[in-house]
């Protein structure tokens, strides 16, 4: 009885076949498509080299006058790794109040953490806090740090990262890869050199 049904993800398999119909539509989260037999599909961003349409995900969570803006940088997820000498990378005038957002405290690498400079980064993990929790703390910080690890198909293009829609959410600037904002072409993103170490 549904005019459209979205398939949220194309990592779904336990979405049925039969179900398959010309009102189902996959969202795809990368330029590769993970699960053939669908007759529409729908990409998550602009992906290098797709020939589908495109949607940035976006929900009113912030609005300009409520948003508050300081040096508070949100690194989300880990699942891919935290690549510190990455994340080091960051620069302001003032300390960097610094997010990391975890599912458990496994992801958390101490020896790695320690080439963070203390005088620079206050670091604060939020371990596996609820999704209300996580958009207050993002309505009340200025920016998300996307390419925050070596994952390649994220930096290049080839696939989006679930903190740009947060991003673009919560008014958060994002901090991205020139070389997947090339293809993401997200105007108000902070872009930076990947293979740089400035």
């Amino acid at each position: 009885s549904y005019d459209k049904l979205f398939v949220i993800t194309d990592y779904d398999h336990v979405f049925k076949s039969e179900w398959i119909n010309e009102k189902v539509i996959c969202i795809n989260h990368s330029n590769q498509i993970k699960r053939q037999g669908y007759k529409h599909y729908l990409n998550f961003a602009r992906f290098k080299e797709s020939i589908f349409d495109y949607i940035n995900p976006c929900y009113k969570l912030n609005s300009f006058q409520n948003k508050i803006h300081n040096t508070t940088v949100n690194v989300i997820g880990g699942g891919y790794g935290l690549n510190f000498s990455i994340i080091k990378r960051l620069h302001s005038i003032n300390k960097i109040k610094l997010n990391m957002f975890v599912r458990n405290t496994e992801q958390i690498n101490t020896e790695d953490i320690s080439i963070l400079d203390k005088n620079k980064f206050d670091i604060h993990f939020k371990v596996s806090i609820d999704t209300t929790e996580m958009i207050n703390e993002l309505n009340n910080s200025s920016y998300i740090f996307i390419n925050y690890n070596d994952n390649h198909d994220l930096n290049t293009g080839n696939s989006c990262s679930g903190s740009l829609p947060l991003a673009l959410s919560t008014l958060c600037k994002p901090i991205m890869t020139k070389t997947s904002n090339k293809y993401l072409k997200i105007e108000n993103a902070l872009e930076f050199d990947i293979d740089s170490d400035e």
